[in-house]
């Protein structure tokens, strides 16, 4: 050959469908020894798929001929070429690590020159889950009775939860969480039912109506709690009212950040001025039932302190969404 060549990979990627084809895109740049582009020429390419490094054994070769554009790019579809030996549709992608060795002769004949292997990283990762796809669970016929549980699942003897499914990494059967499970999680709310008046009298901390919930919590759970509201000074006149508000787990204060005051200060011209309160705090809860509350006491003001109601201004609210982890 009067030039020595080189060629420059860009990408590989999955050609991706609703129903996806057992082949992947390649595109590369064809240069010769100057750094010229190979344009509008016709290219022999070699391509073959190498097991465990990039010297290892072909499972697959394949043979294309093609014409690169005015830039000197050539678009392969790699499992679409003139097969030379191997099949692309049994490659058990997920059962080994494997290469991309690239040949290429720029006269469009097939004397190859070896251009480089590199590894594949997301393509055959994305092949392997379409076959996953196509398994039919419902059909255990062919799969082997030691994989199979007394209910006939493909679960072995893993005893995987009721989130998890039996997903075999290779050499074992191992259990996994299945992505985005909602199993054991829960969001509510609670709302105010009526009016606490916080007067001088009132120094310890207090239910207000409404703001209650009892949960059942799974194993391995988190809990975040949040609560807002409104306080309102009752009277005019250059005075304020003070709120504590607390979040309770079962009856008491659990941790740090469970806590907050509000102070609803009227000015001069202005009285029954509102403020309102607006925090939360997660929890670590252990498995079963649990009652959250939010409370309020006095904090001393000039003036009493309305906390939350039924008017929507200044209702509470109490939310509490269970994570499952």
């Amino acid at each position: 050959m009067k030039n020595l060549l080189s060629l420059l990979f860009i990408l590989a990627g999955l050609a991706a469908s609703a129903q996806a084809p057992n082949l992947f895109k390649y595109q590369a740049v064809a240069r010769d020894v100057a750094g010229d582009v190979l344009a509008n020429q016709s290219v022999g390419f070699e391509i073959s798929i190498l097991q465990n490094s990039s010297g290892g054994t072909s499972v697959y070769t394949e043979t294309h001929a093609v014409t690169t554009n005015q830039h000197g790019l050539a678009n392969l579809s790699i499992g679409g070429g003139a097969v030379v030996s191997g099949t692309f549709n049994t490659i058990d992608w997920g059962n080994a690590i494997y290469f991309l060795q690239v040949k290429m002769d720029a006269s469009g004949g097939t004397a190859y020159v070896l251009m480089g292997s590199s590894q594949l990283l997301s393509v055959p990762y994305a092949l392997n889950a379409k076959t996953v796809s196509e398994v039919d669970w419902t059909d255990v016929t062919n799969v082997p009775a030691d994989l199979l549980d007394g209910d006939g699942d493909v679960l072995g003897n893993l005893a995987c939860s009721t989130d998890q499914i039996a997903v075999y990494n290779g050499s074992n059967w191992v259990c996994q969480d299945i992505p985005n499970s909602t199993n054991g999680q829960d969001a509510t709310d609670a709302y105010g039912t009526a009016q606490l008046v916080l007067t001088a009298a009132v120094t310890s901390y207090t239910l207000i109506p409404g703001l209650s919930q009892t949960i059942t919590v799974p194993a391995n759970a988190k809990v975040f709690v949040s609560t807002n509201g409104g306080v309102q000074a009752v009277g005019t006149g250059n005075n304020h009212a003070i709120a504590d508000i607390a979040i309770y787990v079962d009856g008491g204060l659990v941790g740090a950040g469970g806590q907050q005051r509000v102070i609803a200060a009227n000015t001069t011209g202005l009285g029954n001025m509102l403020d309102n309160w607006s925090f939360s705090k997660s929890y670590n809860l252990s498995a079963g039932s649990h009652t959250i509350t939010v409370m309020a006491k006095d904090g001393a003001g000039t003036l009493d302190a309305n906390v939350s109601g039924t008017n929507g201004l200044i209702q509470g609210v109490l939310s509490v969404v269970i994570i499952n982890q």
